[in-house]
C-alpha cells in the first residue's frame, strides 16, 4: 500500500498522463472484448462491422453523454457532479440506444445490446481505475486509503471499487456468452443495467468528490439514476421472460423481439 502511494503522491495535481494512458488502455480493452464477441459468434465480415460501429456509437454516447445535457452549462453544482450524474444517466438510456442501432443497422436487438454492453463495460473496467491517478473519484477520508492527488489526502478507493465489480459484471457476461448453444437472446444488457444500477447505488454512498451536491445525508441524483438503471435492466429482464411465457404457448412472437 506505501509503494502505491508515494507513487500517486509523485503524480502532479491532475495526473493527467497516467490518466490519458489509462483512457487509451481503456478503448484497447473494450476492442478487444467486442472482437472476442464478434468471432465467438462466427458473424459474417459485414455484420461484424456493424457490431463495431453499435459499440462505438455506445462508448461515445456514454463517454460524453454529460456534453449532451443541456444544463450541464447551468453551474448550480461542480463540474465533477455533472460528469458522474449525466454518466449515470447515459447508462440508463443504452437500452434506447441499442435499439435505435439495431433500427438502423438491421440487426437483432439482442445483438446490439449484447454489444453495446460489452463495449460500454470493456472500456470502464479500466476507465475508472484510471481515476485513480487524477484522484477526481474518492470515497472518503482514511488513514487506509490511497492518497488522492486531488485533495492531498488518503481517500476511500472508490474507483477501484467500480473497476471490481464492473469487471464481475463483465465476467457474467462473458461466461453467459460462451455456454454452447448461446444466442443473443436480449438479457446481457438488462443484466448489466440491473447489476451496474444496484452496486452503484451502493459505492456512490463512500463517495465524496460530489459532496457540494448532497441532496440529504450521503445522497445525491446519482443514486436516483442507479434506481433508474437497475429497474429498467429488471423491466426488461422480466419482459423477455414474459414473451418467452407467451411463445412457449403459441400465443405471441420471439422474446428477442423487445
Amino acid at each position: 500500500m506505501h509503494w502505491i502511494n508515494d507513487f500517486l503522491r509523485a503524480q502532479p495535481k491532475g495526473g493527467i498522463l497516467h490518466y490519458n494512458l489509462m483512457g487509451v488502455i481503456a478503448i484497447v480493452v473494450m476492442v478487444l472484448t467486442m472482437l472476442f464477441y464478434l468471432v465467438r459468434m462466427r458473424v459474417s465480415l459485414l455484420h461484424a462491422l456493424k457490431g463495431v460501429a453499435i459499440g462505438a456509437i455506445a462508448f461515445v454516447f456514454t463517454v460524453y453523454a454529460q456534453y449532451l445535457v443541456v444544463w450541464y452549462r447551468v453551474g448550480f453544482a461542480p463540474d465533477r457532479y455533472f460528469q458522474e450524474s449525466n454518466l449515470a444517466l447515459g447508462f440508463t438510456l443504452l437500452p434506447l440506444i441499442a435499439w435505435l442501432s439495431a433500427k438502423t443497422f438491421n440487426t437483432s436487438v439482442g445483438f446490439a445490446g449484447d454489444v453495446t454492453a460489452l463495449a460500454v463495460l470493456g472500456y470502464h473496467v479500466v476507465g475508472r481505475s484510471g481515476c485513480l491517478f487524477s484522484g477526481c473519484c474518492y470515497g472518503f477520508a482514511c488513514d487506509w486509503g490511497l492518497y488522492s492527488p486531488h485533495t492531498g489526502q488518503n481517500q476511500f478507493p472508490i474507483c477501484l471499487v467500480e473497476s471490481g465489480f464492473t469487471l464481475a459484471i463483465l465476467t457474467f457476461l462473458i461466461f453467459r456468452i460462451c455456454r454452447r448453444g448461446y444466442t443473443p437472446d436480449g438479457r446481457n444488457l438488462p443484466y448489466f443495467l440491473l447489476f451496474y444500477g444496484v452496486c452503484r447505488f451502493c459505492s456512490e454512498t463512500a463517495r465524496e468528490s460530489t459532496k457540494e451536491s448532497w441532496l440529504f445525508w450521503r445522497i445525491s441524483d446519482v443514486h436516483f439514476h442507479a434506481l433508474a438503471m437497475a429497474a429498467v435492466g429488471g423491466f426488461l429482464l422480466w419482459r423477455i421472460a414474459h414473451k418467452e411465457r407467451i411463445a412457449a404457448v403459441g400465443e405471441g412472437s420471439s422474446p428477442l423481439l423487445l
